[in-house]
């Protein structure tokens, strides 16, 4: 059962000082409940990184109030912001961010040694979860043996085997081919519903929007509108 906002941004403003000041956010207010399938869309340059770098604390706002998982997160000391993450959030970046010494699932299991499980265990989860992405026969292959869509599916791994209660995901569908891209989503989908897990996305790609609970449009930094899905209660 869907219960309150894990995720919530309120007034949220983020501005990147310089010689031209960039006003990447203005006064966001957004709220996403346990278990939720949230898409964010919008034009190139309309904040919707930001977004989610913000929400997930790896961006401190300009001002406003942020929390995750029910706690404020837009002051607290990094030391403590860093066990909230880690605790919480599985990010999935554009650019995949993998560890280019590893191997796969060698870049999946060190999501799990850091918080403490043992090498073995965490080996043994990251085959399972890779297996599941279709990357069985790539398991002990680096990234630069990776086609771009292998390694998206790598960092979509990484997010998810530490059993997150939100993802973060942004553009985790632009490397991919579409039936890859459907299975992706497919199991986002199915870790919100069956899980709980709460699912904050960006995407340029509106086709995904069928697949989202609610769909929010972001215009300079704004929130323009946003619309629910109507087979959703």
């Amino acid at each position: 059962m869907k219960t309150g906002p894990m995720v919530a941004l309120e007034m949220v403003c983020k501005i990147y000082r310089g010689p031209s000041p960039v006003r990447a956010l203005w006064d966001v207010c957004l709220s996403v409940a346990e278990g939720e399938f949230c898409l964010v869309e919008g034009p190139s340059g309309s904040g919707k990184s930001t977004l989610l770098a913000v929400a997930g604390g790896l961006e401190r706002p300009t001002a406003g109030t942020v929390r995750l998982g029910g706690r404020e997160i837009q002051s607290a000391p990094r030391a403590e912001l860093l066990a909230v993450r880690r605790s919480l959030v599985g990010f999935v970046f554009q650019d995949a961010k993998l560890f280019d010494v590893l191997s796969a699932e060698e870049n999946v299991a060190l999501a799990l040694e850091l918080r403490g499980v043992p090498r073995r265990k965490a080996l043994e989860k990251s085959r399972a979860l890779l297996a599941e992405l279709g990357l069985s026969d790539r398991l002990r292959y680096r990234p630069s043996r990776l086609s771009g869509g292998e390694r998206q599916r790598v960092s979509l791994a990484r997010a998810l085997v530490a059993d997150p209660r939100v993802v973060l995901a942004d553009e985790p569908t632009a490397n991919l081919d579409s039936e890859t891209g459907r299975q992706v989503v497919r199991l986002l989908q199915r870790l919100a519903a069956e899980r709980a897990v709460t699912v904050l996305m960006v995407s340029h790609d509106l086709r995904l929007a069928d697949c989202a609970d609610r769909l929010i449009t972001l215009v300079d930094g704004s929130v323009e509108r946003t619309t629910v899905r109507e087979a959703v209660a």
